[in-house]
């Protein structure tokens, strides 16, 4: 075959082939306007099964992120939520730069109350879309959202160290962080785990129980309250009307008090007569008994190193030193659960304190718990709701009583007559 033939033959070709591409695109470009001519009239005329077909068969010349959208959109009008919502993560699997289908995703989710699945899209978003201004307002419908955890009791013990003391009306049993009940109710009083021990009594006489609840240590002595161990393996006690601190064996210290308290943070409160002051646990006085008072909560002092303690006549703040911070001092005050403002009392009013003893937020409810993980339980009325640092309302269910969350996310609160733990969901996730 020459060369010239051979020539002629690729440019014959070259141009059927041009030709045939022609022919295809102005195909293509007029099925596409049938296929939106078809779509807008049957959305004219609400006949959304027959717009679903329209941009089905749409997508496969115009694959758009528009086009998917609009799929989308038409599933919803037509009343099919599942394929609404297969449509949208579609459109975030293809488009993962796109924030409007998360937002749509979420509300989907919001509207049947599946905070849960709210929160999975909010954590699976990219990077990029982390601070985006939508969708954090549209996820903030979901951020406190929450679901009880535990059964029902009469009284549930403030979470210290991960667990809880409960009651049921007849026994005292422990609850763990996640709101399981770990030892059923069977003692007739028991005290928080720090260690993995504490005191307990059982059938009318203290023990030291381990973490299974079994007895692993006892005396021929009659106490009449042992508390919880510390990381030293001290507990506080009370023999024959005077209080000090036993170890493991149950062997005596310092029995030469009237109240002795739990360690946390190295330290712990102790009373002679009717004076107040701090101890380490090396069972040496860090401050002199020269308070009217020290708060408590479940025994312990303190939970991140500062201590509120009375002196004439008022609450001031002080830390493991014994040192005085700030020039603040208020009528009440309740512990800090960790570095975020405390609650305390002017007058007959609740506001919060930082640890640097400056007030936060003004005294203006009529009771408070501390903060923790960016909120707090306030008092208006006869109930409770939590808000956040600003003041804003951020949990608006009305509860009976209720307790700061923990780092888990867990509260205690109270539902008519009885105790509950609630858990935010985006803990659960």
């Amino acid at each position: 075959m020459s060369k010239k033939l051979l020539s002629l033959i690729l440019c014959l070709l070259l141009a059927v082939t041009w030709v045939y591409v022609v022919k295809q695109t102005v195909t293509d470009t007029s099925k596409e306007k049938q296929l939106k001519a078809y779509i807008a009239e049957n959305e004219e005329k609400r006949l959304y099964k027959n717009v679903v077909t329209g941009y089905k068969e749409l997508l496969e010349y115009e694959p758009s992120i528009k086009n998917y959208k609009e799929l989308a959109n038409s599933y919803q009008n037509l009343g099919d939520q599942d394929a609404y919502e297969e449509a949208l993560q579609t459109v975030t699997s293809l488009f993962p730069e796109d924030g409007e289908a998360y937002c749509k995703l979420m509300e989907l989710y919001q509207k049947s109350n599946d905070h849960r699945s709210a929160i999975e899209v909010y954590n699976g978003l990219p990077d990029t879309l982390k601070e985006n201004e939508k969708i954090e307002k549209v996820f903030e419908n979901s951020r406190y959202s929450y679901g009880f955890l535990s059964a029902a009791y009469q009284s549930i013990s403030n979470m210290i160290c991960g667990n809880s003391v409960v009651y049921n009306g007849l026994a005292y049993g422990y609850i763990d962080s996640s709101g399981s009940e770990v030892i059923e109710p069977r003692f007739r009083a028991a005290n928080i785990y720090v260690n993995g021990k504490t005191g307990a009594d059982i059938d009318g006489k203290w023990f030291i129980i381990d973490s299974d609840g079994d007895k692993v240590s006892t005396s021929d002595d009659t106490f009449s309250y042992i508390g919880s161990l510390g990381e030293k393996g001290y507990a506080p006690a009370v023999l024959d009307g005077k209080a000090g601190y036993v170890d493991f064996s149950l062997k005596k210290y310092k029995f030469e008090f009237s109240y002795t308290g739990n360690f946390m943070e190295g330290i712990a409160a102790v009373k002679k007569g009717d004076k107040w002051g701090l101890i380490n646990e090396d069972l040496k006085m860090i401050t002199d008994c020269i308070y009217d008072d020290i708060k408590l909560d479940e025994g312990f002092c303190t939970k991140n190193g500062y201590v509120f303690a009375k002196k004439d006549g008022a609450y001031i703040l002080l830390d493991k030193e014994g040192k005085r911070i700030g020039k603040e001092s208020f009528e009440d005050a309740k512990l800090f659960e960790a570095d975020e403002p405390a609650a305390v009392k002017k007058g007959d009013r609740w506001g919060f304190l930082d640890t640097a003893g400056k007030v936060k937020i003004e005294c203006k409810y009529e009771d408070a718990y501390s903060f923790h993980m960016g909120l707090a339980p306030v008092k208006e009325g006869n109930t409770y709701r939590y808000i956040d640092k600003k003041g804003t309302i951020k949990i608006m269910t009305e509860f009976n009583d209720a307790r700061p969350f923990n780092e888990n996310g867990i509260a205690v609160v109270k539902n008519g007559e009885l105790y509950r733990l609630i858990q935010m969901y985006r803990y659960q996730v």
